[in-house]
């Protein structure tokens, strides 16, 4: 039987050696990835915070608006309320002068038209008068 043990063990050997190499840039390639896996995860987790403060300033400035429109909205409701009120009352008091000036304008009628009887009767006591006075 031939030895045939010697060339293969140079040639693992070979192997090994050409292996041992290798590990040393995939290695320095693995710690590459390794580190900027690091960074890249760093940077995500910044982007993260930032979307995260945003967010929160977004929904803080989005509350305080519907606060404002709300404080808004209750204080255009009051005034409403007021205005309201205070269009019944000018309403109330119009019906009150309407009512007072068809009372004053019947008793002005009413005067008028006393006083043209009463106008009447003088005209006619006058007419009487320079009647009897001619017959004098």
């Amino acid at each position: 039987m031939l030895d045939l043990r010697g060339p293969r063990i140079a040639n693992l050997s070979a192997q090994i050696m050409d292996l041992n190499k290798k590990i040393k840039p995939l290695e320095d390639a693995i710690s590459d990835i390794k580190e900027t896996s690091a960074e890249n995860i760093r940077e995500l987790q910044d982007s993260e915070l930032l979307l995260k403060e945003a967010d929160a300033k977004n929904f803080n400035s989005k509350l305080e608006q519907l606060q404002t429109q709300q404080s808004e909205n209750t204080r255009l409701e009051n005034t409403n309320k007021d205005l309201e009120r205070q269009l019944q009352q000018i309403q109330v008091n119009a019906d009150y002068l309407q009512q007072q000036l068809k009372e004053k304008d019947a008793a002005l009628n009413q005067l008028q038209k006393d006083l043209e009887e009463q106008t009447r009767k003088n005209n006619k006591l006058q007419d009487d008068y320079d009647s009897m006075f001619n017959l004098l």
